[in-house]
Protein backbone atom coordinates (compact mmCIF):
# COMPACT_ATOMS: atom_id res chain seq x y z
CA UNK A 1 0.00 0.00 0.00
CA UNK A 2 1.70 3.49 -1.10
CA UNK A 3 0.14 6.47 0.10
CA UNK A 4 1.23 10.05 -1.49
CA UNK A 5 0.16 13.60 -0.07
CA UNK A 6 -0.53 16.38 -3.12
CA UNK A 7 -1.44 19.87 -2.30
CA UNK A 8 -3.55 21.77 -4.89
CA UNK A 9 -3.12 25.07 -5.82
CA UNK A 10 -5.91 27.75 -6.90
CA UNK A 11 -6.52 27.77 -10.67
CA UNK A 12 -3.33 25.46 -11.44
CA UNK A 13 -3.65 21.64 -13.05
CA UNK A 14 -1.22 19.70 -11.84
CA UNK A 15 -1.40 15.86 -12.72
CA UNK A 16 -1.40 12.50 -11.12
CA UNK A 17 -1.20 9.23 -13.11
CA UNK A 18 -1.71 5.34 -12.19
CA UNK A 19 1.23 3.21 -11.93
CA UNK A 20 3.39 2.52 -15.09
CA UNK A 21 0.87 5.19 -17.20
CA UNK A 22 0.42 4.89 -20.60
CA UNK A 23 1.92 1.22 -20.12
CA UNK A 24 -1.14 -1.02 -21.15
CA UNK A 25 -0.12 -2.74 -17.72
CA UNK A 26 -0.88 -0.91 -14.10
CA UNK A 27 0.48 -3.97 -11.70
CA UNK A 28 -1.27 -6.46 -10.08
CA UNK A 29 -2.21 -6.13 -6.63
CA UNK A 30 -2.22 -2.31 -6.50
CA UNK A 31 -3.04 -0.47 -3.98
CA UNK A 32 -2.38 3.04 -4.46
CA UNK A 33 -3.90 5.95 -2.53
CA UNK A 34 -3.77 9.52 -2.81
CA UNK A 35 -4.72 12.47 -0.73
CA UNK A 36 -5.15 16.02 -2.25
CA UNK A 37 -5.52 18.93 -0.02
CA UNK A 38 -6.19 22.68 -0.89
CA UNK A 39 -3.63 24.98 0.65
CA UNK A 40 -6.67 27.26 1.56
CA UNK A 41 -8.70 26.18 4.05
CA UNK A 42 -11.80 27.53 1.89
CA UNK A 43 -10.99 26.22 -1.15
CA UNK A 44 -12.83 22.82 -2.47
CA UNK A 45 -10.70 20.42 -5.09
CA UNK A 46 -11.66 19.74 -8.44
CA UNK A 47 -10.66 16.22 -10.03
CA UNK A 48 -10.81 15.83 -14.07
CA UNK A 49 -9.62 12.37 -15.92
CA UNK A 50 -8.01 12.81 -18.98
CA UNK A 51 -7.65 9.50 -19.56
CA UNK A 52 -9.61 6.19 -18.27
CA UNK A 53 -9.10 2.92 -18.65
CA UNK A 54 -9.66 0.74 -16.57
CA UNK A 55 -10.91 -3.20 -16.27
CA UNK A 56 -14.31 -2.98 -16.45
CA UNK A 57 -16.69 -5.34 -14.03
CA UNK A 58 -20.04 -5.13 -12.53
CA UNK A 59 -20.64 -2.73 -9.64
CA UNK A 60 -16.02 -2.82 -10.38
CA UNK A 61 -15.58 -5.32 -8.41
CA UNK A 62 -11.92 -5.95 -9.89
CA UNK A 63 -9.74 -3.08 -10.82
CA UNK A 64 -11.47 0.10 -9.79
CA UNK A 65 -11.07 3.82 -8.35
CA UNK A 66 -12.54 4.92 -5.13
CA UNK A 67 -13.22 8.57 -4.22
CA UNK A 68 -13.73 10.43 -1.08
CA UNK A 69 -15.19 13.48 0.20
CA UNK A 70 -12.33 13.87 2.70
CA UNK A 71 -9.23 13.03 4.49
CA UNK A 72 -9.34 8.92 3.99
CA UNK A 73 -11.21 5.71 3.44
CA UNK A 74 -13.42 6.62 6.66
CA UNK A 75 -14.97 9.46 5.08
CA UNK A 76 -18.17 10.04 2.66
CA UNK A 77 -17.59 8.07 -0.72
CA UNK A 78 -18.23 10.36 -3.84
CA UNK A 79 -17.90 7.11 -6.15
CA UNK A 80 -16.39 4.19 -7.29
CA UNK A 81 -15.15 4.02 -10.94
CA UNK A 82 -13.71 1.56 -13.99
CA UNK A 83 -14.07 0.86 -17.52
CA UNK A 84 -13.65 4.14 -19.99
CA UNK A 85 -16.12 6.57 -18.10
CA UNK A 86 -14.33 9.77 -17.09
CA UNK A 87 -15.46 11.21 -13.86
CA UNK A 88 -15.26 14.81 -13.21
CA UNK A 89 -15.63 14.82 -9.34
CA UNK A 90 -15.50 18.03 -6.78
CA UNK A 91 -15.06 17.64 -2.69
CA UNK A 92 -17.26 19.50 -0.38
CA UNK A 93 -14.51 20.82 1.34
CA UNK A 94 -10.55 21.31 1.11
CA UNK A 95 -9.40 17.48 1.14
CA UNK A 96 -10.31 14.53 -1.64
CA UNK A 97 -9.08 11.00 -0.99
CA UNK A 98 -8.57 9.19 -3.81
CA UNK A 99 -8.01 5.10 -3.57
CA UNK A 100 -7.48 2.76 -6.96
CA UNK A 101 -6.90 -1.01 -6.78
CA UNK A 102 -5.87 -3.84 -8.95
CA UNK A 103 -6.67 -7.28 -8.59
CA UNK A 104 -4.32 -8.96 -11.18
CA UNK A 105 -3.01 -8.60 -14.44
CA UNK A 106 -4.98 -6.78 -17.46
CA UNK A 107 -3.78 -5.01 -20.43
CA UNK A 108 -5.58 -1.38 -19.18
CA UNK A 109 -3.74 1.25 -19.38
CA UNK A 110 -4.93 3.13 -16.17
CA UNK A 111 -5.67 6.74 -15.55
CA UNK A 112 -4.09 10.03 -16.29
CA UNK A 113 -5.69 13.05 -13.93
CA UNK A 114 -5.16 16.19 -13.15
CA UNK A 115 -6.43 18.28 -10.15
CA UNK A 116 -6.62 22.17 -8.78
CA UNK A 117 -8.04 23.81 -6.18
CA UNK A 118 -10.85 26.69 -6.42
CA UNK A 119 -12.53 28.91 -3.93
CA UNK A 120 -16.16 27.85 -3.06
CA UNK A 121 -18.85 29.57 -5.45
CA UNK A 122 -16.28 31.20 -7.60
CA UNK A 123 -16.65 31.28 -11.10
CA UNK A 124 -13.90 28.64 -11.66
CA UNK A 125 -15.79 26.50 -9.32
CA UNK A 126 -17.76 25.01 -11.85
CA UNK A 127 -15.57 23.17 -14.17
CA UNK A 128 -17.14 21.06 -17.49
CA UNK A 129 -15.53 17.91 -19.15
CA UNK A 130 -15.89 16.97 -22.58
CA UNK A 131 -15.36 13.52 -24.02
CA UNK A 132 -14.38 13.25 -27.76
CA UNK A 133 -15.68 10.11 -29.74
CA UNK A 134 -13.47 8.55 -31.95
CA UNK A 135 -13.78 8.40 -35.95
CA UNK A 136 -16.70 11.28 -35.33
CA UNK A 137 -17.02 15.27 -35.51
CA UNK A 138 -17.16 17.05 -32.08
CA UNK A 139 -18.34 20.32 -31.91
CA UNK A 140 -18.08 23.21 -28.88
CA UNK A 141 -20.89 26.11 -29.23
CA UNK A 142 -21.24 29.23 -27.14
CA UNK A 143 -24.72 30.22 -25.71
CA UNK A 144 -27.32 31.66 -27.75
CA UNK A 145 -24.53 30.76 -30.98
CA UNK A 146 -24.17 32.64 -33.72
CA UNK A 147 -25.27 35.51 -31.18
CA UNK A 148 -22.67 37.57 -28.50
CA UNK A 149 -23.17 35.49 -25.48
CA UNK A 150 -24.22 37.57 -21.92
CA UNK A 151 -21.09 38.22 -20.00
CA UNK A 152 -22.01 35.86 -17.43
CA UNK A 153 -23.13 32.83 -19.64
Amino acid sequence: MKHISLTAHPYQWQEFTSPYYPKPYYGSDTDRHWLISADDPREVVHIKFLDFDIEETPNCTADSIHIYDGHNENSSLIGIYCGQDFPEVKSSGRKIYVSFYADDKGDNVGFKAQYLSAKVGSECSGLTVLKAIRNKKNYLISPDYPHFYSRYS
